[in-house]
């Protein structure tokens, strides 16, 4: 089994073997291009040149992107269903670690879903460990009407020390080892990239009731995700909750959302799991709901 870069010509192969992979298929075609051009990250292929020597056909594929503060993220390992069970994926896995190494990433970050036994018992085999767990929910709809939503805002530069007050003694945000999600990458939300997040309109505050100088969660939006479901043209947002219980309610968050941003656009949630979310997320008409691990090494 040799490992190399990937070439245009590998895409109508791996397009092909990684059409069904999960019981909704698969968004590699949705990513490709990008995972190719990526001039931060590599895209490997493996091809069978001891059984195939001159076909190089590609096999399988895996992609690895250099992140801000040092960190490789890795993800999309796929084999085709006629080689697994050879040590193949783990061969692709410990090349993208050499790749984070070589290029200065301090660790190696990736989720894995929690159901996927086969991709657990790989990671821990290479040494991975799990930082944090965390829910996505996939919303189509709200089951009930918000007219107004009386204590959340887009949060302006005059928020930044009260939100980072508010993080700093919050147990979610602890949880979520201060992470946020961004095109299905989990990165860290240290202080610099607060100020730069709420320059750019993308933290919303939820305010107390009685008080709205007082912070009582604080949501991440982001319209980059990968996934852009069967109309490849829907905008997809993504939302990381960092919230603790109160008497707001996750319907009013996402319906502000949709209005200050794109009302038509596909929600995507992201969270520390919690009974209180869990509750929230009756109230509206789901998708998909899968838990996913978020694992880290160090290099």
């Amino acid at each position: 089994m040799k490992v190399r870069f990937a070439l245009p010509s590998d895409k109508e192969n791996v397009l092909r073997f990684c059409a069904n992979t999960f019981e909704w298929g698969d968004y590699i075609a949705q990513v490709w291009d990008s995972w190719y051009l990526d001039q931060n990250g590599v895209l490997l292929v493996a091809e069978d040149w001891i059984r195939h020597p001159k076909s190089k056909t590609a096999i399988a594929i895996s992609h690895a992107s250099l992140c801000p503060n040092r960190n490789v993220w890795i993800e999309g390992i796929r084999v085709d269903p006629n080689y697994r069970r050879k040590g193949i994926a783990f061969k692709l896995l410990n090349e993208m670690l050499v790749y984070g190494k070589q290029h200065g990433a301090r660790e190696a970050v990736a989720i894995v879903s929690i159901n996927n036994k086969v991709s657990k018992l790989m990671m821990e085999k290479a040494g991975f460990n799990i930082m944090s767990k965390w829910s996505y929910y996939r919303i189509l709809a709200m089951n009930q009407k918000v007219d107004k939503e009386k204590d959340v805002k887009i949060a302006t530069y005059e928020d930044i020390s009260r939100l980072w007050n508010y993080l700093n003694f919050s147990t979610v945000f602890e949880a979520s080892i201060k992470h946020y999600v961004k095109s299905w990458r989990w990165y860290v939300l240290d202080f610099e990239t607060l100020v730069q997040l709420v320059n750019n309109r993308k933290i919303v505050i939820i305010c107390n009731d009685d008080d709205d100088d007082v912070v009582e969660g604080i949501a991440v939006i982001e319209s980059e995700g990968h996934y852009k479901t069967d109309n490849k043209n829907s905008i997809v947002l993504q939302i990381t909750y960092v919230y603790v219980q109160n008497n707001h309610t996750l319907t009013e968050l996402v319906s502000f959302v949709k209005r200050n941003y794109e009302d038509n656009a596909i929600i995507q949630v992201f969270s520390t799991p919690s009974n209180h979310l869990s509750s929230d997320m009756k109230k509206f008409k789901i998708c998909r709901f899968e838990d996913f691990l978020l694992y880290c090494k160090p290099l």
